[in-house]
């Protein structure tokens, strides 16, 4: 009997000593948690820090904007658009042009693109769009045939100094509504992602309006536009304005400059035909999209 109550004295004190033990544990691990928990928060923090500095000074801009590019591939394809023909002009059309003794002043003649313009009339295209330099007067008979072509637009180019561009005027007898500047938003891995809609014009390119949106514009009827602090208005869509750092852009003031958006493209070019096959009437079929 003298020996059970021992042995149960015992196990007492076994027992008050593992809750003893248990204690001294639970003490001793929960300073090194802690401290381990600083570290990883401190490590995060200035890794946050840094990936947000170096975002800020344009670091990690190729590699955001080549990242936006392969999303954009991964979307599904959107056809080419059937309301727009491209008329080109090659070599071949260049010797069609000297052949029919034709002034050429350029890759196109002023008698070339009168023909044109008849040929293209009985379509009743809603817009016809010269993306030629043609800085000089439209011979008498092609100036005439313009004035009753309200939808024609003409290019112009505004000086740009920071890509070493000078300015190139419009055709001098043309008016300002139907010119259009050129200019276009090059990022520094030599890709265009950007469309310039309006910028400040200059007294050689006096439109401030781009090309593309005059064509645009034509299309769509000649709607209302206005431009505000939130982007540009086309009658009731809102295109906002692409800020300089928007995404992955860390865009410099000058390259920030006027109302850009971001281009959406197709994954296919519009239909195409030469200069000759319309002026032969040789694709007469394939002038009605």
């Amino acid at each position: 009997g003298q020996g059970g109550k021992e042995t149960g004295g015992q196990g007492r004190q076994g027992g008050q000593g593992g809750q003893g033990g248990q204690g001294r544990i639970l003490t001793s691990d929960f300073p090194s948690v802690w401290r381990e928990l600083k570290v990883a928060f401190i490590i995060s923090l200035l890794g946050t820090c840094l990936l947000l500095g170096m975002r800020s000074l344009g670091i990690l801009q190729t590699w955001e904007l080549q990242a936006f590019d392969r999303l954009m591939q991964l979307r599904p394809t959107e056809p080419s658009d059937r309301r727009i023909l491209v008329v080109t002009i090659e070599e071949a059309d260049i010797q069609y042009q000297t052949k029919n003794n034709m002034t050429l002043r350029g890759s196109l003649s002023d008698e070339a693109l009168a023909q044109l313009l008849r040929k293209l009339a009985p379509y009743q295209p809603k817009a016809i769009a010269s993306d030629i330099i043609h800085d000089f007067p439209y011979e008498s008979d092609l100036a005439d045939l313009i004035k009753q072509t309200p939808q024609f637009v003409a290019i112009c180019r505004i000086n740009s100094p920071q890509s070493n561009l000078v300015s190139i005027s419009g055709p001098p007898d043309l008016p300002v509504q139907q010119l259009g500047f050129t200019n276009f938003a090059l990022d520094p891995d030599n890709v265009i992602r950007r469309q310039i809609l309006g910028m400040a014009s200059d007294d050689v390119c006096q439109s401030d309006r781009a090309f593309s949106l005059q064509v645009a514009l034509r299309y769509l009827g000649n709607p209302s536009l206005n431009l505000s602090s939130d982007g540009l208005r086309i009658d009731r869509v809102l295109f906002r304005e692409l800020d300089y750092d928007a995404g992955g852009y860390q865009l410099s003031p000058k390259d920030a400059l006027g109302v850009q958006i971001l281009i959406n493209y197709r994954s296919s070019l519009p239909q195409q035909i030469s200069l000759r096959e319309i002026l032969n009437e040789s694709a007469s079929d394939r002038l009605k999209i």
